[in-house]
């Protein structure tokens, strides 16, 4: 089994050297496509994609200043998924992942209010099948139609769920969340729903859901 290790041991403008890798990736397609173990590592006090066997993991890394990501994971050949952990995503990351050629095997999706609703789509769209594990944050300030709209993509393409973590519940969504663990549930073996200012909140959920049936 190839692997590659990259360590880098900086505190201050460390998506410079991220972008490097990046190009050196690109530049050496023959080198990278056979890595089945790609390992990140960066001073611990910064949060950054680092893998283990046929796996990376994004952890609170700024995509948005990130380019040509499409082009790195098409020299992937062997990877089989990806997680992403609370890191800053935008339109043209989404962009990049759709542009794909081939399955993005994203496994894991935590995210923040940040998060555009049409990154959101675009993510869970070309995912898939492949998304198991989903960590949501909607805040009091994030709108209530965002957060309905979050569901209802999540509802429209995600059915292999195993983990589900919602954060920031609305009384006005119990029914579309109920709808969302119906549809999920045949897999779901973790669920956290985190109800504020609700205090029946939890019953009322599964009292409109068969999720325990």
């Amino acid at each position: 089994m190839l692997t590659l290790r990259i360590e880098i041991i900086i505190h201050h403008n460390y998506e410079s050297y991220y972008c490097d890798i990046f190009e050196l990736i690109l530049q050496n397609p023959n080198f990278i496509q056979n890595i089945k173990k790609l390992e990140f590592y960066i001073d611990c006090s910064l949060g950054f994609p680092h893998s283990s066997k046929w796996t990376i993991m994004f952890y609170q890394v700024n995509f948005e200043i990130m380019v040509h990501l499409d082009k790195a994971f098409e020299q992937l050949n062997v990877l089989k998924s990806v997680h992403i952990i609370y890191c800053t995503l935008n339109d043209s990351f989404a962009q990049q992942i759709v542009n794909l050629t081939k399955p993005f095997k994203l496994k894991s999706l935590f995210i923040d209010s940040t998060l555009q609703i049409m990154s959101l789509g675009l993510l869970l769209q070309k995912s898939d099948v492949y998304l198991e594990s989903f960590a949501g944050y909607h805040g009091s300030d994030y709108d209530l139609s965002l957060k309905r709209k979050s569901l209802e993509l999540i509802i429209k393409y995600c059915e292999n769920i195993k983990f589900f973590n919602l954060c920031g519940f609305d009384k006005n969504l119990i029914s579309l969340v109920s709808n969302l663990i119906e549809n999920i549930k045949r897999y779901l073996n973790y669920l956290t729903i985190d109800i504020c200012h609700l205090s029946n909140g939890s019953s009322i959920i599964l009292q409109n859901s068969s999720v325990l049936n």
